[in-house]
Parts: structure tokens; sequence; C-alpha cells
């Protein structure tokens, strides 16, 4: 695997780091499907579950571009400038980058994401302006804070959150780190015009496959199942026992999952380029 760092720009002072991965005898300066890889909340592009997905992406024959949203690090993350809005235009820029680059064919682009940042790029998707990906992928898609609804119940109560109001943020475990989630995160996800199950899921065309577990803490089954009914083009997979970082026998089917998504909607693309998707292997294999 030949990789390759480069920068975008977010339309903000500072640019964020993103890394070109391309299979093995590839030529970068070809134009190839590609996968856009986004990382979670307190993660990063070099994150071992990200990592994890771009060996066996660029496996299969497929580019990767991951990149890093504002305030990624994979030991210290600040994620206190991470509010909804910043993050849909972090999946924004990244999005057009990888689409105008040369070794990207931006008819055949997926995006695969984690956590808030698949929230983030559904939402993206349903704008009339994005990126028209050929499909979405979305592992353990946070569909609303459950914070959210306390900051609600909250501000019906006291009229006012001193602590958030003042230090402008809110600290929650996530990923493993003590994330600062903005104050912004709450207000976003209580007005209704931002629920993705009614007012953006219905807006995104192209295919999108979640992939979740059925004891996920934070973005709990029945909100998942809730976003697949209001989803046009969709398929579930429900992970039996897995928590929101999977780990184990259930981030292996998770990868499962994945890659028999990105073939169903890439491999067709991959078959005049030397690669042989997954399925039509796996039937030849059959045929023989």
């Amino acid at each position: 695997m030949l990789s390759k760092d480069t920068y975008f720009s977010n339309g903000q002072p500072h640019k964020l780091k993103a890394t070109f991965h391309y299979p093995d005898g590839v030529d970068p300066r070809e134009s190839r499907p590609t996968v856009i890889v986004g990382h979670g909340l307190g993660g990063s592009k070099d994150g071992p579950h990200v990592m994890e997905s771009v060996g066996l992406i660029t496996s299969a024959g497929y580019n990767v571009f991951a990149y890093n949203l504002r305030g990624a690090h994979p030991v210290t993350p600040d994620t206190s400038g991470l509010t909804p809005q910043n993050m849909i235009n972090d999946v924004r820029c990244a999005a057009e980058f990888a689409a105008g680059h040369r070794s990207v064919d931006p008819d055949n682009i997926v995006a695969l994401n984690f956590s808030y940042t698949a929230h983030g790029v559904l939402a993206y998707s349903a704008k009339p302006d994005s990126v028209k990906f050929k499909g979405i992928v979305a592992n353990s898609t946070v569909v609303r804070p459950l914070e959210a609804d306390m900051f609600q119940r909250a501000l019906k109560k006291i009229g006012r959150l001193p602590a958030w109001r003042t230090f402008g943020y809110y600290t929650a475990p996530i990923g493993g780190h003590r994330c600062k989630l903005p104050y912004e995160v709450y207000t976003h996800f209580s007005d209704p015009k931002n629920d993705l199950v009614k007012n953006i899921a219905p807006n995104v065309a192209c295919p999108v496959v979640l992939i979740h577990g059925t004891e996920d803490p934070l973005a709990p089954i029945d909100q998942i199942r809730e976003l697949a009914g209001a989803l046009t083009h969709k398929t579930l997979y429900e992970i039996q026992g897995a928590k929101h970082d999977m780990q184990g026998e259930h981030l292996t089917r998770a990868h499962q999952y994945n890659m028999d998504a990105l073939d169903m909607m890439l491999g067709h693309s991959l078959r005049h380029t030397g690669f042989v998707a997954r399925h039509d292997r796996q039937q030849q294999q059959h045929v023989a």
C-alpha cells in the first residue's frame, strides 16, 4: 500500500490533514474508484479502526482518502470546536477536495464513516449541492446524542445551563477519551429542523448501508431502525451484542459488512482496472 499525506482547506485559518492510500501496484496518477473515510468523534485518520479499514479497502483494489476533522489527534484530541455545523463543513471540504483530485474517479466515490461523522455525512449528502456519492456506509451512527434530551429538559426546568454557557462545552467519555462537546451540539440536536430521521434522511438520494450494534449505549438500536425506515435506499446490518466502539468478533463482522457494501456499490467499477470485486471472485470460485 502506497500512502501520501496532503492537506486541504476547510475555509478556516488552518488546514486539515489527510492521506491518500493506494493499492499495491497502482499508479497514483490514475483516476480510480475511491472510498472517503471519516473517523469518529475523539479519533483520527490514523486511529486503529480507520487503519484496519484502510488496509482491507486498498487490498480489495479501491483508493482511500482518509481525513481528519478539526481538532483530531490520536492521543489528545481537541473537539471543543467541532460543532455540528463545523463538522458538516469539514465533511463538505474533504469530499470536494477528494472529488477534484486526479486519482479519484468523481463518478465512483463512496463515503465510509463512523459515529458522529456518519451523522454529518448523511446531513451533508442531503444538501442539493453536495458531492454525489455512489453510496454511504455508516458505522455506529449517532442519530441524536442522548444528552440532547437532558439538555432540553434542563432548559425547560431552569432556563439556563451555567457550566455549558460559561465554558462553551460539556466533557463526556467518548472513544476512550474525555471529549469536549461544544455547547452547540445540544442546541443543534434539540432543534427539530436538524432531526436526522424526520427532516434529513428523506432527502438522502444515494444507497445507505447502516452497520450498528444492538447494545450501543450512545446510539440505541431503536433510533437506527427509525433512521433506516426514513431512508429511501437502505440496508441495515445489526450486530448482536455489539456496543458503540466495536471490538473482537463484532469488529470483524463490521469489517465484513463494510466490504460487502463497498463491493455492492463500487465493485462494478473495478472490472476495467485489473482488480476483481470480491463478489465476482466468489462467483468465479463457485463456478469452478
